[in-house]
């Protein structure tokens, strides 16, 4: 996406098209700057990578991060989480439980979300096998506080060794 932003904004700014006068290439040279500032103003908007909640039920697919179908090391409980409704320019916070059912330990090394919006503190990184723990979600707000509509926001927890996510949970939250 960012390319594209790049090659769009050199592209205006270089007036690549071959110098013409009259008023046809007049008219055609503003379209074509109005559509090049739309489409940078569409991806500087969706740049934080969530998705509005009704064009994922559209595609059926929470988040814009990897596949929540893929077998995870960690149980997530809930592994969707509604926060509700949040007033714009707010903050608000939920918990869920991660399981470590299988054999070995595992180790977190990061939390990705599909927007800055949304984190995830963790007491702990290390879990072994059996055990149990309670990680905090924070919605926050107060960067965008102009911000309204409903968000799917996808997390995607992370290991040092395993190539998958080792837990998703997707997080709905409406902002008004």
């Amino acid at each position: 996406m960012k390319a594209i932003l790049k090659a769009l904004l050199k592209v205006a700014a270089m007036n690549t098209l071959t110098p013409h006068s009259g008023p046809a290439y007049t008219a055609i040279r503003h379209l074509f700057g109005r559509i090049c500032a739309a489409l940078c103003l569409v991806f500087m908007i969706g740049g934080c990578g969530a998705v509005p909640r009704e064009q994922n039920r559209d595609r059926g697919q929470p988040g814009s991060l990897e596949s929540s179908t893929a077998t995870t090391l960690l149980v997530a409980s809930p592994q969707q989480i509604n926060l509700g409704t949040v007033e714009k320019g707010g903050r608000h916070q939920a918990t869920f439980l991660l399981q470590n059912r299988g054999t070995q330990s595992v180790e977190l090394k990061e939390t990705r979300s599909s927007c800055d919006c949304l984190t995830v503190d963790l007491p702990r990184t290390v879990l072994d096998p059996g055990e149990n723990l309670t990680a905090t979600i924070r919605a926050d707000f107060s960067h965008d506080p102009h911000f309204t509509g409903s968000l799917r926001v996808e997390l995607a927890g992370n290991s040092a060794t395993a190539k998958e996510p080792v837990y998703v949970v997707t997080v709905d939250v409406e902002v008004q």
